[in-house]
């Protein structure tokens, strides 16, 4: 078994960290998994797999690299489908526009809660607005949470001029 004739952090390249009262934190050296029985046998002792590992520092644990490539993954794939929904919901902004005269905030804001009031994601709702436009009926939950929105929408554009 190899025997180590100084501390580990610096045999791992950390070299005068103690001097300066750092306490050194080496990546290759934290995937090492000493055993308590061969630390208490021979405490500077380390066995030949352990001195392999010292050898590679470079071969670390990949599972945080494929957690982060999982998370990449998802995040394109939802961003992909919000690029495939925008054009539904941009075109409810125009009927709601037409339909009520109220600008592309305002048409946003009375898509939003009538999404939010009914518990439905907001391209649901831009399909069910979309879809009344070729004479399809909107669920009556909806329909009575877009009169709601577009009577709430009304009462604050008659405050504020």
């Amino acid at each position: 078994m190899p025997v180590l004739d100084q501390p580990a952090d610096e045999a791992a390249g950390c070299v005068g960290s103690r001097r300066r009262g750092i306490r050194p934190v080496c990546d290759h050296i934290s995937v090492l998994d000493f055993d308590a029985a061969a630390i208490a046998q021979r405490p500077r002792a380390i066995s030949s797999t352990r001195a392999l590992a010292l050898s590679h520092p470079f071969e670390v644990d990949r599972r945080p690299l494929i957690e982060q490539a999982e998370a990449l993954r998802e995040e394109t794939e939802q961003l992909k489908e919000a690029l495939e929904r925008r054009p539904v919901i941009d075109v409810a902004r125009g009927v709601l526009m037409a339909s009520w005269s109220c600008s592309q905030e305002d048409a946003w804001q009375i898509l939003l809660r009538v999404s939010q009031h009914t518990n439905t994601k907001l391209h649901d709702v831009a399909d069910a607005v979309v879809a009344t436009t070729r004479q399809r009926p909107m669920p009556a939950e909806w329909q009575e949470q877009l009169a709601a929105a577009v009577a709430a929408w009304r009462a604050d554009e008659t405050r504020n001029h």
